[in-house]
C-alpha cells in the first residue's frame, strides 16, 4: 500500500565523541517536528530553521525524518547531515 500522508522531523546529530571531551556530555533534543500529515508527492516549503509552530530551531547540525503520519516506526532519514546556521551567532 502507498503511503497516503506524512510526518516531517528534524532530528539533531550527536557530537562527534573522543574520551574524555565534555561535548559527549551534551545531550541531545528530542526531534523537532516540521509539519504533520503532508499529502505525500507533493512539494513540501519549510521555513527554514523553523518548527511546526514557528520557533527557531538552533544553530546545529540536523538530518531530515519522513513518517508515515502518526508513527514513528516506518520512517526514512536523510543520508547526510546539513547544518543550521545563523550569519553572526
Amino acid at each position: 500500500s502507498s503511503i497516503s500522508k506524512v510526518d516531517l522531523y528534524l532530528d539533531a546529530e550527536p557530537p562527534a565523541c573522543v574520551y574524555g571531551n565534555p561535548a559527549c556530555l551534551i545531550t541531545v533534543p528530542l526531534p523537532y517536528v516540521l509539519d504533520r500529515n503532508i499529502v505525500s508527492g507533493t512539494v513540501y516549503q519549510w521555513i527554514v530553521a523553523t518548527d511546526i509552530v514557528n520557533n527557531r530551531i538552533p544553530p546545529g547540525t540536523y538530518r531530515v525524518r519522513v513518517c508515515s503520519a502518526g508513527l514513528t516506526t516506518d520512517c526514512d532519514s536523510s543520508d547526510q547531515p546539513f547544518t543550521v546556521w545563523f550569519p553572526g551567532i
